[in-house]
């Protein structure tokens, strides 16, 4: 099947027709990697952009939103701590791929996670959506912000904010208020381990990274 480049399309398309074979205006492209972008039906593919959103129930997608760019090569924290497109620590991927039978030491899943932290290769990418998947899977919560809770501070660190917040508001745990006060909402604003501030921190944060924080998970 002969492909047409842009410019045959357009002489194809202003050519007069000779007959019933022969038609003037050809049969626009359907592939649905495809926008309009001209009045003339003409399409081109749209930019990737890894942080848009195709399925608002993408519960990876909408982590890796949260997190930063959406890229797979994201490095910020070290070798051991939060890299790649979900912001992943090396211990939680290792636990992740030996849970899933994807290494079978400590020693392998640090070796192949150390490889792929970081990259964008087709294999990488599969084991970081592959990791998020399962221990976004893991999660519960009525709401968006609450799975997001739970990924950044741990589950039992999410119910012990939560429980507090449903309490009297504030977390006395020095440990758990230290964790609380070192998030990129409350850096230079600390909590103190008031639940009310910490969570509408927590909710204008991911606001402003186009989510909506009481979306269903």
């Amino acid at each position: 099947m002969r492909v047409f480049t842009t410019i045959d399309y357009q002489e194809l398309y202003n050519r007069q027709p000779r007959g019933p074979d022969d038609p003037a205006d050809p049969v626009k492209p359907t592939d649905p990697d495809y926008e309009p972008e001209n009045p003339d039906g003409t399409k081109k593919k749209k930019p990737y952009d890894p942080c848009e959103l195709s399925d608002p129930g993408d519960t990876c997608g909408r982590l890796a939103q949260i997190e930063g760019s959406g890229s797979y090569t994201q490095d910020t924290n070290g070798s051991k701590g939060a890299s790649g497109r979900y912001q992943i620590e090396q211990a939680t991927a290792v636990g992740e791929m030996k849970k899933m039978g994807r290494v079978s030491s400590d020693a392998q899943g640090i070796q192949l996670w150390q490889t792929c932290r970081n990259s964008s290769s087709a294999e990488c990418v599969k084991l970081q959506d592959d990791i998020c998947k399962s221990y976004a899977g893991s999660m519960s919560g009525k709401n968006i912000r609450e799975v997001y809770l739970q990924w950044n501070m741990g589950k039992s660190g999410a119910n012990e904010i939560l429980r507090a917040h449903a309490d009297d508001g504030q977390v006395d745990n020095p440990v758990r208020i230290r964790k609380m006060d070192n998030q990129a909402w409350t850096k230079n604003n600390p909590s103190r381990g008031d639940t009310n501030k910490f969570l509408n921190g927590l909710d204008n944060y991911i606001k402003k990274r186009g989510i909506d924080p009481s979306s269903a998970a």
